[in-house]
């Protein structure tokens, strides 16, 4: 299992977020247990309220429409088992 959650404040709204995700070997197993890939959605919000009232098959399926106008961008990237993610992700002014 994958999961975080990253709060910033806006005093330097012109940073990068510069990401790093390390995957455990045996990660997201399927029913003969074999590691399966995870996909991960990165998001930007102007707002936590909506994202922290969804359920996770609303952000799945409907993330666009459940988050509406706090979101303010996003990111989605699939994970290995095993893997290690590095990445930088310019920063949005309203987030």
């Amino acid at each position: 299992m994958i999961s975080f959650f990253l709060s910033a404040c806006n005093s330097i709204p012109s940073a990068p977020l510069n990401l790093r995700v390390n995957a455990a070997e045996r990660l997201n197993p399927d029913t003969s247990l074999v590691s399966l890939p995870v996909r991960l959605k990165v998001y930007q919000l102007s707002d936590v309220t909506l994202f922290k009232e969804a359920t996770f098959r609303q952000l799945w399926k409907s993330d666009i429409a459940t988050l509406n106008a706090t979101l303010k961008d996003k990111k989605e990237l699939t994970i290995n088992p095993g893997e290690t993610l590095k990445f930088k992700m310019p920063r949005h002014p309203q987030a």
